[in-house]
């Protein structure tokens, strides 16, 4: 065969420019295509770090904003219960004025019903002694047959009323 006899005399200048264009390749890339992707690989890591710098400090932020809600909220809170203590400490100072009021008002009712019932009581009695003269005349005057003066009866009457009271 005539071309592996061939192969002895042209391998070197073969492997000669396989070396030289896979050299030229290889520094080409080396030289243009490396120096992008190392650019983009650098511009790429420093976003990535820019991002997470940023995203650490949006955190912080707000972590910060959100310890600073909850200090107000406590404040607020605070706030709020001492007002609705206030609240409602004055609905009951409020409420028992309001009592101690009616209690009054009905204690004087109260008083001024005792007094008509004991004005009435009085002039019930004061009828009931004329009443009980008077019958007492028509029993007497209707067994005996005589009349009795009536001022004697009302007060045998009014002794026996008493009598009874006591």
């Amino acid at each position: 065969m005539p071309q592996i006899a061939q192969l002895a005399s042209t391998y070197a200048s073969q492997v000669f420019w396989m070396l030289v264009v896979f050299g030229i390749i290889y520094f080409g890339i080396a030289k243009t295509m490396l120096v992008k992707v190392e650019s983009t690989m650098d511009s790429r890591d420093s976003k990535i770090s820019d991002d997470l710098a940023a995203a650490e400090a949006a955190h912080k932020a707000a972590k910060e904003a959100d310890e600073a809600c909850q200090s107000r909220l406590a404040k607020v809170r605070s706030e709020a219960q001492a007002r609705l203590q206030a609240a409602k400490e004055q609905a009951s100072k409020d409420a028992s004025q309001q009592n101690a009021a009616a209690n009054a008002d009905y204690d004087h009712r109260i008083d001024s019903a005792r007094m008509r019932i004991a004005d009435e009581k009085s002039k019930v009695m004061a009828d009931l002694e004329n009443i009980a003269s008077d019958i007492a005349h028509d029993i007497v005057k209707q067994i005996t047959g005589r009349s009795v003066p009536k001022e004697q009866i009302t007060k045998a009457v009014a002794q026996v009323i008493s009598a009874d009271m006591v």
